[in-house]
């Protein structure tokens, strides 16, 4: 275990877990801001607005983020 523990904090695996990362954030941000896109609210005739449908799902995510960082710092 204390081997593999090690192969982990190696710079490689460091830099391939940041790269990993930063797809993971990359791929969400594109996802929420397709989502109005994708997800066409009509209220009456007019449309919702692209923002009221993105922001619940930036908000969700900064809330469930902070639950997570919570939860593990605690």
């Amino acid at each position: 275990f204390a081997a593999h523990l090690d192969f982990l904090r190696s710079p490689l695996m460091l830099l391939f877990h940041a790269l990993a990362l930063a797809a993971a954030l990359l791929h969400t941000v594109t996802w929420f801001n397709l989502a109005p896109r994708a997800l066409v609210v009509r209220v009456g005739e007019d449309k919702l607005p692209a923002v009221a449908i993105a922001a619940p799902h930036y908000a969700g995510w900064i809330v469930f983020s902070l639950g997570v960082i919570w939860w593990v710092l605690r």
